[in-house]
């Protein structure tokens, strides 16, 4: 329905059963199970994708707070800058622990899944000419250098086949450097766009 995918998937059988959905999720999970060595690596490489996942939530809300101070809330976090970029921090070292033979693997299916999504867009705009700004605008831009940055320091890094340039207490300093700079960059690029109701 948000048109993330091909619209075939909301087929339904007549039972109400998304079929083409469950066969692709089937496959998908197939091929996941198959590349991985082991239960261990399984996880984590689940932890990995939920570990970037969770990156995104508090340079959210630091935009958000930027953006729409005085909208209405349930309760409202004090100090709310060094509590985003302390958790973004945190989730970037967490990521970065998973080792490079889990995140290769991550930046591979994200590279898979946006080409399927951008591949959608384009037959939903029946092949018009889309500018490249439309097919990939600032934020993704952004977030994709944030990505590739990550993974070139844990590529660099001791963990999971690492070349091992990277170790010990720098990996602090390093990631700690590349926290600061996406978390004022990603904010910046958001705060700059037009103010949308929350």
């Amino acid at each position: 329905k948000e048109k993330f995918l091909p619209q075939f998937f909301e087929t339904l059988t007549k039972s109400g059963i998304p079929f083409y959905g469950v066969l692709a999720n089937l496959i998908l999970s197939l091929i996941v199970f198959v590349t991985f060595s082991g239960w261990q690596e399984m996880a984590a490489f689940y932890a990995a994708a939920i570990c970037l996942c969770n990156s995104t939530i508090p340079v959210a809300l630091a935009v958000l707070r930027r953006k729409s101070p005085d909208f209405k809330r349930p309760f409202k976090i004090k100090y709310v800058h060094p509590f985003c970029f302390s958790v973004f921090y945190m989730s970037n070292l967490t990521f970065f622990w998973c080792g490079w033979n889990i995140i290769w693997k991550l930046d591979l299916v994200i590279i898979i899944g946006l080409l399927i999504y951008k591949i959608t867009t384009i037959f939903q705009n029946n092949f018009r000419f889309l500018s490249i700004y439309k097919i990939f605008d600032r934020n993704l831009i952004f977030y994709l250098l944030f990505i590739l940055s990550l993974s070139i320091l844990s590529k660099l890094s001791e963990y999971g086949q690492g070349s091992g340039v990277i170790h010990g207490a720098v990996e602090f300093i390093y990631i700690g450097i590349l926290s600061v700079i996406f978390y004022v960059l990603l904010q910046w690029i958001n705060v700059q766009k037009k103010n949308e109701e929350y």
